[in-house]
């Protein structure tokens, strides 16, 4: 949706009280209330704001920030409620509300107060740095009633989430029977891997999904179970995967691979795997898997620090080799035990049998390669004439 730019406000409420009361005398399509480490905001601003807000009738864009201000918790429920008379235009939600001390009853209004949108479309929702038990967690059932929610991105960044936790939150979206696009940002909780497995056993539930993204590093991954397959998904083409940090080890790879494989839907994947000691068994794991995304156009793997040597490195390009319709590549493999033979080189020939590939990255700093060798290596690439973008470190 195309804004004009003289209907996009911005309000900020950082240095100085702004001049906001003109400025929502008249309708905006899309209004930003920048509230983020504020100290000025106060009851009376609060009131203005209320009755000026009731006259957007045409508001289509709405993003309301909250961070580390200073402020009566009870009013951004308060805020959200005001927009009631806009809430059937408004089609994009963003409530970013890191660092607040909210309480039980706070967050159910909230949520509450979310529910009113029905017809909101896309909603974005911070909450970082809060308790989440399971009764803050049970509120999110309210998103139920906004059944035109097609994309949802939560996130829940260090908020004393477990298993139990986890799985009640996969409960929660797996109402959201409209979604087809979800982002999950659930960095530095407390869930491990059977977490992990019970939050996708209820995503799979979502049938419209197409882009999936899980952003769960520096959980504690150390106990390893059988997870729902990505192939259960019916229609995800998008899958980003972020388990970066979690002291996988091979053994945790080789879980995540049986995830993945005859996932042949899958058009786009990411993964992230860094700093999870995993070594050459581990990435033979991953390039079985991987070798069977018959329909990857997409790759990118993120597996620096971690300890894979040449054999392991030579296997994932022989994989991507047999994805034949590979048109970008990103492979950042640095901080890894890689040496030089003579054989290195081959990567290179498995690449080029990638007759759609256009596009490359590939990062190998900080390994045991020597400069002949590399250089070997690059001019391979750059043999590969179809590519209009290298680079290669």
């Amino acid at each position: 949706m195309e804004i004009q730019k003289d209907k996009y406000i911005i309000i900020r409420f950082q240095d100085e009280i702004p001049d906001f009361i003109n400025k929502l005398n008249e309708e905006v399509h899309a209004l930003c209330l920048d509230f983020r480490h504020s100290n000025l905001v106060n009851s009376l601003i609060f009131s203005q704001l209320f009755s000026l807000n009731s006259k957007q009738k045409r508001l289509h864009i709405l993003n309301v920030l909250f961070e580390k201000t200073k402020i009566d918790e009870k009013q951004i429920p308060l805020l959200l409620e005001s927009f009631q008379e806009s809430c059937q235009t408004i089609l994009s939600l963003t409530l970013i509300l890191n660092f607040q001390k909210l309480t039980l009853q706070t967050i159910k209004d909230i949520f509450i107060s979310l529910s009113s949108f029905e017809n909101i479309q896309n909603l974005k929702l911070e909450m970082n740095w809060a308790q989440f038990g399971r009764q803050q967690i049970s509120y999110l059932n309210q998103l139920e009633k906004c059944t035109k929610l097609i994309s949802f991105n939560l996130s829940l960044v260090k908020c004393q989430i477990g298993n139990e936790e986890i799985q009640f939150i996969g409960q929660a979206l797996a109402n959201l029977q409209n979604l087809n696009s979800l982002q999950l940002f659930l960095l530095f909780n407390n869930f491990n891997f059977r977490g992990y497995s019970d939050l996708i056993f209820n995503l799979k539930l979502l049938n419209k999904l197409t882009e999936l993204k899980l952003i769960l590093s520096f959980n504690s991954f150390n106990k390893f179970c059988d997870a729902q397959s990505f192939s259960q998904f019916q229609n995800l083409t998008n899958l980003s995967i972020d388990l970066s940090n979690n002291k996988l080890r091979d053994q945790g790879v080789s879980y995540l691979s049986k995830q993945l494989e005859k996932a042949s839907n899958l058009t786009i994947l990411k993964l992230n795997l860094i700093n999870n000691d995993i070594s050459d068994k581990g990435i033979s794991f991953i390039s079985f898997s991987i070798a069977g995304l018959v329909n990857l156009q997409n790759l990118g793997i993120h597996s620096n620090f971690n300890k894979m040597e040449e054999p392991g490195f030579l296997s994932l390009g022989q994989s991507i080799s047999d994805c034949m319709r590979i048109s970008q590549l990103q492979l950042f493999f640095s901080n890894n035990n890689i040496s030089s033979t003579i054989h290195l080189h081959k990567f290179g020939a498995f690449l080029s049998k990638q007759d759609l590939l256009n596009a490359l990255v590939l990062d190998l700093n900080a390994n045991n390669i020597n400069n002949s060798h590399s250089n070997k290596l690059k001019l391979q690439i750059l043999k590969i004439k179809r590519l209009v973008l290298v680079q290669y470190s």
